[in-house]
């Protein structure tokens, strides 16, 4: 288990350009916590950007991210399901991803799963999407977050899956909304 706490993560620009790199071995389960910590100015154009999470092969990455701040990445949360069949599963809340080039929060796929939980967090003025959901395998749940002045609110591309809980206040990006269309009940 990694924590990562009350910490400053920032100026990460060359080789993987990452902030937090979080990449379980093959054949392991491992867990990242970061919380009440600041992720800035990570990432060269569309490369690396503030916390990257990854199962590596059929290696599991389960993850928390509470009351942080990811600011002025290349991209702020980055949750990848590509190359391997493990899976990566995690919460972002009470946290902002702002200001990235690319998008907020962007959770894709190919092979291996992707799960986020998104609560109670900002997305905004990011330069393309508020948060992506891209691949059959990934799937985004957003509950009581603001989504506000990007290009794209939200995005689903590649028959990636995005919910709601309709509690969600998704406005004021340039270019469309883009709401999700799921949505669930709250249990």
């Amino acid at each position: 288990m990694l924590v990562i706490e009350d910490s400053k993560i920032y100026g990460f620009q060359s080789g993987s350009a990452r902030g937090v790199s979080f990449v379980p071995a093959s054949g392991t389960t491992a867990q990242l916590h970061v919380v009440n910590t600041s992720v800035s100015q990570n990432g060269v154009g569309g490369t690396g950007g503030g916390i990257f999470v990854q199962g590596s092969g059929t290696g599991n990455a389960n993850f928390s991210i509470d009351r942080s701040h990811l600011m002025n990445n290349a991209t702020g949360l980055v949750v990848l399901g590509i190359g391997n069949t493990g899976t990566a599963r995690g919460t972002i809340s009470n946290s902002t991803a702002v200001g990235s080039t690319n998008d907020g929060i962007l959770v894709q796929t190919t092979t291996g799963p992707a799960f986020l939980m998104v609560e109670n967090t900002v997305a905004s003025h990011n330069g393309t999407n508020g948060i992506q959901s891209n691949g059959a395998a990934s799937q985004v749940l957003v509950s009581q977050s603001t989504i506000t002045g990007n290009t794209t609110g939200v995005l689903q591309a590649s028959a990636g899956q995005m919910f709601t809980y309709q509690n969600n206040f998704i406005n004021g990006n340039t270019v469309t909304q883009g709401v999700p269309p799921g949505s669930l009940t709250p249990e």
